[in-house]
């Protein structure tokens, strides 16, 4: 084979441009910028590489910051319009129909209609001739929630219809209902009188009518992530007590957590008519019907290990290594209000309780979430103040007849919140 040699030449291009977001939130700006990447993982950088003379370039080093937007294909035009139109002419958002939304962690906006927006810090500006280099950490990850499909199997919008033989009533119900509790599926279902088999439970989830329609109205139901557990179960080829393990457990270091706990070191539960008393064993008798692992309950844990896991939440979703369990915009998106205007709030899978004579009392604030078990265990997490409160009971040992919890758990609150506001 014989070769030409040329003088030196970025022939790496064509490189796939983006959208760089810039300025002040009331003045912002675009550029289209096509040397773009990333420089680092621990902590994660990119690189942006812009002329001196370019508008956006005073913008983004005054600043300190500017936002990465990924362009689809609706983007096309604007990629292109804005690659050759100068910001000190033109109100490039305006002239493109585009949004600018506030960013969540630094001082200018981002692009609505990109999916995925990186917001950057500089931290370095490297003059390299024709162009400046700026160095950047990104702080934040944007996403917008429909891509939010990080197993590739199951996504908040799917649908039950589209994994399972589901009745007409419930084809529509989607995986975002199940979890806020807005399906419409009854609080519970006495499975282990009514199915056969464990495998029955499913038919009859199915066959039992909606108490309203879904997306109307919040109704707990067991009965519903009974259904979730198993659709999991399907999906991922696993029983769920082996997915929690691999999934959330083991990553988030959660040593004493699982379904089916060994070990003495158990605290008892509800004493039965025999005069024994359950110690590691579920006690909530569908998922005990189900062998003891069930979406609705099963789990055994510890004070240490809850903490690591609201811990996680209030890194918005990096470990205390440094390497990342979720990202940002997924931790957010889970504490959102996902029910307004309905008597309680619900984020996925998290109550936000606030409503009268919520658990968490009178002084957490709204913006709280965290969740509550029959058994008399609890968490709280408010991310104003980065406070939570874990509480753990065994309630109903000897008897479930005990409500004392309800009133406690509101006492326990108040007392904690206002001793930490000293």
């Amino acid at each position: 084979m014989s070769r030409q040699v040329w003088k030196g030449s970025t022939l790496l291009n064509p490189e796939p441009p983006v959208l760089v977001s810039c300025g002040p939130a009331g003045a912002p700006n675009l550029i289209t910028v096509g040397w773009c990447g990333t420089i680092c993982t621990q902590p994660s950088m990119v690189s942006i590489s812009v002329r001196p003379e370019r508008y956006s370039h005073h913008l983004i080093k005054e600043s300190g910051e500017f936002v990465i937007n990924l362009p689809t294909e609706s983007l096309v035009r604007a990629v292109d319009w804005c690659g050759v139109k100068s910001g000190r002419d033109v109100d490039k958002f305006s002239a493109m129909h585009l949004t600018p939304s506030p960013a969540a962690k630094i001082g200018t906006v981002l692009v609505e209609e990109s999916p995925v927006n990186l917001e950057c810090k500089v931290t370095q500006v490297i003059p390299l001739g024709s162009h400046d280099l700026f160095l950047a950490e990104v702080v934040a990850v944007d996403v917008d929630e429909r891509l939010l499909d990080e197993s590739g199997k199951l996504c908040l919008w799917d649908k039950l219809g589209a994994f399972i033989d589901a009745p007409a009533d419930k084809q529509e119900i989607t995986i975002a209902q199940i979890m806020t509790h807005t399906a419409g599926f009854p609080p519970g279902l006495h499975l282990w009188q009514l199915a056969r088999t464990p495998e029955q439970s499913t038919e009859l989830i199915l066959a039992a009518p909606l108490d309203f329609q879904p997306g109307t109205r919040v109704q707990y139901s067991c009965t519903g992530f009974i259904l979730l557990g198993q659709l999991l179960e399907c999906l991922y080829g696993l029983p769920l007590n082996e997915l929690a393990l691999q999934e959330v457990f083991w990553p988030l270091k959660m040593k004493n957590t699982s379904y089916l706990p060994a070990g003495g070191n158990i605290a008892s539960t509800e004493m039965q008519d025999d005069g024994f008393c359950l110690t590691g064993v579920v006690h909530d008798e569908n998922a005990r019907f189900l062998g003891g692992v069930s979406g609705n309950a099963g789990v055994f844990s510890t004070m240490d290990d809850l903490a690591l896991f609201v811990q996680m939440l209030a890194a918005e979703g990096e470990l205390p290594d440094g390497s990342r369990y979720l990202c940002p915009a997924t931790v957010r998106l889970s504490m959102q209000n996902r029910t307004p205007g309905m008597a309680q709030g619900r984020g996925l899978g998290f109550a936000l309780p606030w409503y009268e004579n919520g658990y968490t009392g009178d002084l957490f604030p709204k913006e709280t979430i965290g969740h509550t078990g029959f058994t008399g265990t609890s968490f709280s997490y408010d991310p104003t103040t980065g406070l939570y409160l874990i509480f753990l009971t065994n309630r109903v040992c000897p008897s479930r007849e005990g409500t004392a919890i309800f009133r406690v758990r509101r006492l326990l609150h108040n007392a904690v919140y206002a001793a930490a506001s000293v």
